[in-house]
């Protein structure tokens, strides 16, 4: 009996990809229910990593290609160029001038509008 099957080994979206003279495969295995390693739904990147590399001559010949690396992949978790949430130390003396004015404008709203 199979623990896994092709059914459980799922590609990333956008891959394979190719990249300086190579193609870069990403994916993930599901693990089979009731048998979770690590109480993880999918079999944990280290354990893939050591079962590709473990068996890398086998997959070579399954697939008809060299596999030339084999690594661990993460997704970015957040831009390196994304700007400060907060506003800069400058901007409360805008946000606090535009407050006043607004505040101006409607008591002269109010006080023309009893007036009249």
């Amino acid at each position: 009996m199979d623990l896994y099957t092709a059914d459980q080994v799922h590609l990333l979206p956008g891959y394979p990809s190719n990249a300086s003279d190579s193609l870069q495969i990403v994916f993930y295995v599901q693990q089979p229910l009731g048998l979770f390693i690590g109480d993880a739904a999918v079999l944990p990147r280290d354990i893939l990593v050591h079962i590709v590399k473990t068996n890398k001559s086998a997959l070579e010949t399954a697939i008809g290609a060299n596999i030339s690396d084999v690594e661990a992949w993460s997704k970015p978790t957040e831009s390196p160029t994304a700007g400060p949430a907060e506003p800069s130390s400058n901007d409360w003396k805008w946000i606090a001038i535009g407050i006043g004015a607004g505040v101006v404008v409607i008591i002269l709203i109010v006080i023309l509008v009893f007036w009249w």
